[in-house]
């Protein structure tokens, strides 16, 4: 009996939980209704996140939510990514073997050097005279060498955002 009274509680209307679906709570978070400083709040927290978390599913899913959901401008999630990237290597190396990741990655690295800044020292000029940060520049050229899930291998030609990266950082 007392087993049978544990299985009525862990069961919900929804059906059971998948665990491998670790970006749920995230997403059910970002259904909820909350005031802009919650969101604020979130974004911050997320960031930070993406220096500590060792799961690389869970780094993919916070990657996603700030750049689609919570409206992180793309010069500064771009410097976060950078620094992902360069500082996390063997990190990024197991998120890029995940389905969507490195394209995630390269895409929010992209935004950020289309977004480009006002020159100031440490800074180079990609194409079409836009200025960036080096680290940025460092990072996307990182991207492009980074493993390949086994259908992005199958693939004839690199994706359009892997192509518009390279024609960007590369002469």
């Amino acid at each position: 009996e007392e087993g049978g009274s544990k299985k009525a509680r862990g069961s919900s209307a929804a059906g059971p939980e998948d665990p491998s679906d670790k970006g749920r709570w995230l997403r059910l978070l970002m259904q909820l209704p909350c005031p802009p400083q919650v969101r604020g709040t979130l974004s911050d927290r997320l960031r930070s996140a993406l220096f500590t978390e060792t799961d690389a599913m869970l780094l993919h899913h916070y990657l996603i939510h700030l750049s689609k959901h919570l409206q992180v401008g793309a010069p500064e999630l771009a410097d976060d990514v950078a620094r992902l990237v360069l500082e996390r290597r063997v990190q990024v190396a197991y998120l890029a073997r995940l389905e969507g990741a490195r394209e995630t990655l390269q895409t929010i690295l992209l935004e950020g050097l289309r977004a480009g800044k006002e020159k100031v020292d440490g800074m180079v000029e990609v194409a079409g005279g836009v200025w960036t940060d080096k680290q940025v520049v460092r990072a996307a050229l990182n991207s492009l060498c980074l493993p390949t899930t086994a259908a992005e291998a199958g693939a004839a030609a690199p994706s359009s955002v892997g192509q518009e990266l390279r024609d960007l950082v590369l002469p």
